[in-house]
């Protein structure tokens, strides 16, 4: 019983880590990691998730998003410097780079690459993220029952 509960473990950690970019929690674990939850919210509910707008075929252009992570930035603490945050910098530069490092880290795909840059949210990148959001704001009663069960279909 024990063996197979621990092949079953090591399978959903396989099958995470296949879906997921590898990186995707960098964001999430460094000294900024609020800024960057408060971030990724704040374009979850105006971009990318279910009761955003349609988005467009071919993604938005980057100004766009850039746009939205000064319009959010703004309105934080200041940041934590990190290797490609500089604090000192003008909000611009550091939405930029904001920007760059959630897209190397598999928040963003950037479609056409070459010519109008466009961004959007992979669908399992946005379904993660769709998850962790309705898990952050899941009352306890309904996370405590959550709990129950799976500790039921352990036994």
């Amino acid at each position: 019983m024990a063996l197979s509960a621990l092949t079953s473990v090591q399978s959903a950690v396989s099958k995470l880590f296949s879906k997921l970019p590898d990186r995707i929690f960098a964001p999430l674990a460094s000294e900024n990691r609020h800024r960057y939850w408060a971030l990724l919210c704040y374009l979850h509910d105006k971009r990318f998730g279910p009761n955003a707008p349609i988005p467009p075929v071919k993604g938005y252009p980057v100004k766009d998003i850039i746009q939205d992570i000064v319009d959010e930035i703004e309105l934080q603490e200041a940041w934590s410097e990190e290797e490609s945050i500089l604090t000192e910098a003008t909000i611009d530069l550091r939405a930029r780079a904001i920007f760059e490092r959630l897209h190397s880290c598999g928040w963003f795909r950037i479609e056409n690459p070459r010519f109008d840059r466009r961004v959007s949210m992979h669908p399992t990148v946005r379904q993660f993220l769709d998850l962790v959001i309705d898990f952050a704001e899941a009352d306890p009663l309904f996370l405590s029952g959550k709990i129950r069960i799976i500790y039921t279909n352990l036994k």
